[in-house]
């Protein structure tokens, strides 16, 4: 896993540095400690392997954010199919 997932709720990222966040609808699952280099299709494997599903009968779309030192640079959405 390239991306150091943190799955802590309550836990908040520094301000500093490259992260993502991930949202599931309107909640954030998690974020990321990022290192240079890692790239869109490394967050969405990573996460959707991480990702529990549970009982969720669709697919399930997802929204990354990158920040860079507290500013977002990068936003995007991918899709979690069930497994």
């Amino acid at each position: 896993m390239k991306t150091s997932l943190a799955w802590n709720p309550g836990i908040m990222p520094p301000d500093k540095g490259l992260i993502v966040w991930v949202r599931d609808g309107t909640s954030i699952c998690g974020w990321a400690g990022l290192s240079e280099g890692v790239t869109r299709e490394d967050i969405e494997q990573d996460f959707i392997a991480a990702y529990d599903c549970g009982t969720y009968p669709e697919a399930i779309v997802c929204q990354a954010t990158i920040q860079r030192d507290g500013k977002n640079v990068d936003q995007w959405k991918f899709t979690i199919n069930q497994r």
